[in-house]
């Protein structure tokens, strides 16, 4: 349900100011669910004030505008229908058989997402002021919006510990049963290989194993940190130059977005194994995960040029817009509420921070490294060690501790990652031609970035070149006809 009450007051014969409240009531009904039934309110508020003088008159048109509105959005079917997924550990691999075949057994562990009592539903607070005026025929439109997105959906990991038994080979040694004659089962529930001599001659032999312990991952949902989108958006409309009859209008937009990624979650490289062969047994806590940058700013000012001709003596109109973009950064950030996130190395293969460069990441062309705040073993996560004074003083003090802990220490993999990418100037060309052909049918030809522009862009953070041809920046040359008819 929507409800909405709308305010107008005339000040005079010229001006008046219009206000409009509403509140917007969302109940989603979500069965066999652990979320349950779900609503949310949205409220919107805007008002206007609008001028409206004589042509005459240096400023014909004029109106302020603001609005501020919250809208929610509810979790998607991947949290709320959560699906079973499966990890596979090999159990048995007795090796290959005398006829060829080969027997694999695995212990098939089946992981669904985690139910949060705690998520919150993800909402964005939109905030926009702006004004319209029509000077000496000319409309321009301006407007600034700032978003900031709360209650995010993430998926994190959480870890705890399981085991499984793995028989190798080495529990076959001096079985006398030749490889042809034998035949294994492995118990669904224990785990427990069982050889068997087909020919009968031998008893059945349970195969001895080892219990390995590692950590298992479940996902789970939770809500991450705010994120801030804000910007201005511009429109000039020149209208028609009569003598040539070609409009002209320029528009465009700065948009800056900011956000990075404060939630302490879990990692484990699962990859990783002890010296002595055992699964990796240590879990770290970093606080906006364990990615060398936990957030990103991006800076994008973009204008477009659009003229547009007609020439009536034969039905024939002509659209060439012009879209560039003038400013466009981006660089990765490591930070949160207490400061820098990351520290500079000395040199790549290092993992203690640089003693001798100054401490800040940015634009300093230095290879990072993040360290978890805490980490805790598989023996016991209850317990959360601080990392950085273990860590450090294990390098002098444990050796082996200190080498299994640097798995967990993440290091960026160039030295640029951490600078400011500013992409020089780039722009696109399109074009549209349509020919009317009597009072029913049109033909129109259209051609996007039809000077097929693929020069270089300079890449600031790394120093180089990129060319347009393929790239994301802009679209590829393409072009195509259409024909429209009015019956």
């Amino acid at each position: 349900p929507y409800v909405e009450e709308k305010a107008e007051l005339s000040i005079n014969d010229k001006s008046k100011l219009q206000a409009v409240a509403g509140l917007r009531s969302d109940m989603t009904f979500v069965q066999q669910s652990a979320y349950g039934n779900v609503s949310s309110l949205s409220p919107r508020f805007n008002a206007k004030y609008a001028y409206k003088g004589e042509k005459s008159q240096f400023v014909e048109n004029f109106a302020i505008r603001a609005g501020w509105g919250k809208s929610v959005k509810l979790p998607s079917f991947a949290v709320l229908y959560p699906t079973p997924s499966y990890s596979d550990k090999l159990a048995f691999a007795p090796g290959t058989m005398a006829d060829g075949t080969t027997y694999y057994a695995y212990h098939v562990r089946p992981s669904d997402p985690k139910y949060n009592p705690n998520l919150r539903w993800q909402y964005n607070q939109q905030a926009e002021i702006g004004f319209e005026a029509k000077i000496k025929g000319v409309n321009v439109s301006v407007s600034l919006f700032n978003n900031k997105m709360i209650n995010s959906y993430n998926g994190v990991n959480e870890y705890s510990p399981f085991a499984y038994k793995l028989t190798d080979q080495s529990a076959l040694e001096g079985y006398p049963v030749p490889s042809v004659d034998r035949q294994y089962s492995i118990d669904r529930t224990t785990g427990i290989v069982t050889v068997h001599d087909k020919t009968g001659h031998f008893p059945d032999q349970t195969l001895a194993y080892i219990e390995r312990n590692q950590f298992k991952s479940d996902n789970t949902y939770i809500n991450g940190s705010p994120a801030v989108r804000k910007g201005m958006e511009w429109i000039v409309d020149f209208g028609e130059i009569k003598p040539i009859r070609t409009s002209v209008r320029i528009d465009g937009n700065y948009y800056h977005y900011r956000g990075t990624e404060e939630n302490l979650t879990q990692y484990s490289p699962a990859s990783q194994f002890m010296a002595d062969g055992n699964p990796y047994k240590y879990v770290g806590f970093y606080v906006g995960g364990n990615s060398d940058a936990n957030g990103k700013e991006t800076k994008q000012l973009n204008t477009n040029v659009t003229l547009v001709t007609h020439i009536p003596a034969i039905r024939l109109i002509v659209s060439l817009k012009m879209e560039a973009t003038l400013y466009n950064s981006a660089q990765n950030l490591s930070e949160n509420s207490a400061g820098q996130r990351s520290f500079a190395l000395s040199e790549k293969g290092d993992y203690v921070p640089a003693t001798n460069q100054p401490d800040n990441i940015y634009n300093s062309s230095r290879f990072v490294a993040l360290y978890p705040l805490y980490y805790a073993s598989m023996d016991d996560l209850e317990t959360k060690i601080p990392f950085e004074e273990k860590f450090l003083w294990a390098k002098d003090n444990d050796r082996d501790l200190y080498n299994a802990l640097a798995s967990l220490v993440m290091k960026s993999n160039t030295d640029y990652y951490f600078n400011t990418n500013k992409v020089s100037g780039y722009y696109s060309a399109n074009i549209s031609v349509t020919k009317e052909i009597g009072d029913h049918v049109s033909v129109s030809f259209n051609a996007t970035n039809f000077t097929n522009n693929i020069g270089l862009v300079n890449m600031a953070w790394n120093n180089t070149q990129q060319t347009l041809f393929r790239s994301s920046y802009i679209p590829q040359f393409y072009y195509g006809l259409s024909l429209k008819i009015k019956i």
